[in-house]
């Protein structure tokens, strides 16, 4: 990706296990960014990358962490909104939907068993 192209993105998370620097950003399974910074920030995880500046990107749009398969790499799925697009400067995504892993399930069906 040519950065001068690209438009930096922040989304927070609070978990996103299998999520890389380097994973891509995709809408509709294509390809149009890439995540380059995961950083834990007031017991939140922010991710940020670039999206590529000829993609419109509507403000409600929601960040979704997504697996190819159940042990798939992950990708950071963007689901487009219906409202205004956003500013071309800096993408902020307010709704996001957390990555849960099958250990977490695992965990979690244990629990309802005790």
């Amino acid at each position: 990706f040519n950065f001068d192209k690209n438009i930096p993105f922040n989304v927070y998370f609070n978990y996103v296990e299998g999520l890389t620097n380097g994973s891509d950003v995709e809408i509709s399974g294509i390809k149009v960014g890439e995540v380059t910074n995961i950083n834990l920030l007031n017991n939140q995880v922010l991710v940020s990358g670039f999206i590529d500046k000829t993609y419109d990107i509507p403000e409600d749009s929601i960040a979704i962490i997504r697996s190819n398969g159940i042990f798939g790499k992950k990708t950071l799925l963007i689901e487009p909104g219906f409202g205004d697009i956003m500013l071309k400067n800096n993408y902020v995504f307010i709704n996001s939907k957390d990555s849960y892993s099958i250990d977490m399930f695992l965990r979690y069906l244990n629990n309802l068993n005790e």
